[in-house]
């Protein structure tokens, strides 16, 4: 009897014949099915008063329960049966949870959250999974993979909100040879509403060598928290910090320096930041 095993796992148990006569003797197995076509050997001799072992290996790739008898021969001549149970179950992988929340907390300075969910595998064979559903809002650090029989997956899953306030999406774990799960995914920003103290940066005339600064309010007028990134062309020239914040109803400064070693002419970014700005984003105040 093999008890309950997964799909796609091989069980295996030993059956022996023992030889009480004074003479050796050929003992065959017909393994007549293909859950079984993995046994071996097929026959062997067995001295007298000696014993051998046949490897009876089960396999099923669909969820079954099996209750057949095979035959052993002794000889060519006498045959006996022998009984042969198993009850084949899908392969079961748990989430650790059904649905995720992600809010920014009171100390976030980065335009992200970060979950985790564990996969469990609870079958004793291993589990092949992928997910679906995913969007550019909710990510994956594994959309595929294996977990060993028994074992536990960790999957971290990264919200990075664009200018909704509220997003929802519901990914699909799928299981080969096992039920897929679903993970529902809800992220909460808030409705910041931000507004900048300058349209325009302009610096002037700069000697080269020489380091310009200028600074820039900008005031969270809403009653929720603000995370704010500041994204820009790739400017060697051009230093910003901090590039990213949290601002609490209240005013935060992020401080542009420019630095110009040779002659310069900055091009108009055309990148958006994270915060519903009134007026002008933040990454195009700089057209010199």
């Amino acid at each position: 009897d093999f008890g309950k095993i997964s799909v796609f796992s091989t069980a295996t148990k030993t059956f022996t014949l023992t030889n009480d006569l004074q003479q050796s003797v050929l003992a065959t197995i017909n393994y007549d099915y293909e859950e079984l076509s993995s046994s071996s050997p097929v026959s062997q001799v067995i001295g007298p008063s000696q014993t051998a072992g046949f490897e009876f290996k089960f396999k099923s790739e669909k969820p079954l329960t099996f209750a057949k008898p095979i035959q052993y021969t002794i000889n060519g001549q006498h045959t006996f049966p022998v009984n042969i149970a198993a009850q084949v179950i899908p392969i079961d992988v748990q989430l650790s949870r059904s649905s995720i929340e992600f809010r920014f907390s009171h100390d976030s300075d980065t335009p992200i959250v970060k979950e985790t969910v564990a996969l469990i595998n609870k079958s004793n064979g291993q589990a092949q999974f992928n997910f679906t559903g995913m969007n550019n809002v909710f990510s994956l650090n594994v959309v595929t993979g294996t977990i060993k029989a028994l074992k536990t997956t960790n999957v971290e899953i990264t919200y990075k909100p664009t200018n909704h306030p509220h997003d929802e999406l519901t990914l699909v774990l799928n299981i080969v040879g096992g039920p897929s799960r679903s993970l529902k995914l809800i992220g909460d920003c808030g409705s910041p509403k931000c507004s900048l103290s300058k349209r325009n940066i302009a610096f002037g005339l700069i000697p080269i060598g020489l380091t310009k600064s200028q600074q820039l309010k900008i005031s969270n007028t809403s009653e929720d928290d603000a995370i704010y990134t500041v994204s820009h062309s790739d400017l060697s020239e051009l230093t910003i910090s901090p590039m990213n914040g949290m601002i609490r109803s209240k005013e935060s400064i992020i401080s542009i320096d420019l630095q110009v070693n040779s002659s310069l002419f900055i091009q108009h970014p055309s990148d958006s930041c994270y915060c519903r700005c009134e007026s002008t984003c933040v990454s195009c105040l700089w057209p010199i």
